[in-house]
């Protein structure tokens, strides 16, 4: 097929590139941006799951031959093999590179958006935590078409998210902070036992049992409390991490179900606990519900939150015990 011609030289043709195409082109590559390996293997993960699609984003040469724009999607066949159908421009001005690539990305939250979920920000934030949280994986280079599949697979997600947005909206009740970790236990407890989870979370939220009204007591009572503190900024401005409320949820919940209620503190965990997933996974999760059978659940790492964090929260949590 020939190229069509778009005049002042440039042409546009749709070719197939396999590895032998695709390394002809990169050594044609000049003045181009450091090549990232990480994106390059992103991008052939993706390409491995059946996830790459045609966009019409061309391959980009100029008018003197080199390449200008396409090594990453260039290096993901070479390291793949499989080939892909894309545009090539010829013959674009050698300054092109200057305006490339200067876009905004698109976003999950405005891909849930477009799709017309409702709250789509805070689902594109629960979908996240709740892959890193089953699978023990980083949500960095997942792309958005395995994050709305998953979703899809899992419907439970977004009721956990109405669930918590909608009591959100409700000005008259004493919320704790949270969202997060507050809906991502939502999700975990109901798929537990949806009653009893629903309970739990409603009387954390609230303050209150949810049938009789009364006000809460024992550990989640304590829970709640200490919730309450924890979103509190500490000296620096940080609030204690999302992952460590997390944590403290789930473990008051295991003592409340197995009738082993603590009646002492809450305590800040340790980065080193939060590597024990016996210690947090609760008790009848279905844990070959998610990704490969008998995969162990675990939290997200807390030691991004940094040393210097977690010493001012235990340091906060122990100026709370005396009060």
């Amino acid at each position: 097929m020939e190229p069509t011609d778009l005049g002042n030289g440039i042409t546009y043709l749709i070719e197939t590139i396999d590895a032998s195409r695709a390394s002809r082109y990169l050594g044609e590559n000049k003045d181009n941006r450091k090549p990232s390996p990480s994106w390059v293997r992103t991008l052939a993960a993706r390409q491995q799951r059946d996830e790459w699609m045609f966009t019409g984003d061309p391959i980009r040469f100029d008018r003197d031959g080199y390449l200008r724009d396409g090594q990453h999607r260039l290096s993901m066949v070479v390291q793949t093999g499989i080939p892909i159908e894309v545009p090539v421009i010829r013959g674009l001005d050698p300054n092109v590179f200057m305006v490339l690539d200067t876009g905004k990305r698109r976003e999950l939250d405005t891909v849930l958006y477009i799709l017309q979920y409702p709250n789509p920000h805070p689902l594109s934030v629960v979908i996240k935590e709740i892959w890193a949280y089953l699978g023990n994986l980083r949500p960095s280079g997942v792309s958005n078409d395995l994050f709305v599949r998953f979703m899809r697979e899992h419907p439970e997600i977004e009721d956990s998210v109405n669930f918590y947005q909608e009591r959100k909206g409700n000005e008259h009740v004493n919320l704790v902070g949270f969202s997060k970790p507050l809906t991502v236990s939502h999700y975990l407890l109901c798929r537990v036992d949806k009653e009893k989870g629903e309970d739990f979370i409603t009387e954390i939220m609230f303050g209150r049992n949810p049938v009789t009204g009364a006000a809460v007591t024992g550990a989640a009572s304590t829970l709640r409390t200490t919730l309450i503190k924890w979103a509190r900024p500490m000296p620096q401005g940080k609030k204690a991490p999302d992952s460590a409320a997390l944590f403290a949820i789930i473990q008051v919940w295991n003592q409340v179900q197995a009738g082993k209620e603590s009646k002492a503190q809450v305590r800040y965990p340790k980065a080193d606990r939060l590597k024990i997933p016996q210690s947090i996974i609760p008790r009848g999760f279905p844990k070959d519900l998610f990704f490969q059978p008998g995969r162990q659940l675990s939290l997200i790492d807390m030691e991004e939150a940094g040393e210097g964090e977690q010493e001012n929260a235990e340091e906060a949590t122990a100026s709370n015990s005396t009060e």
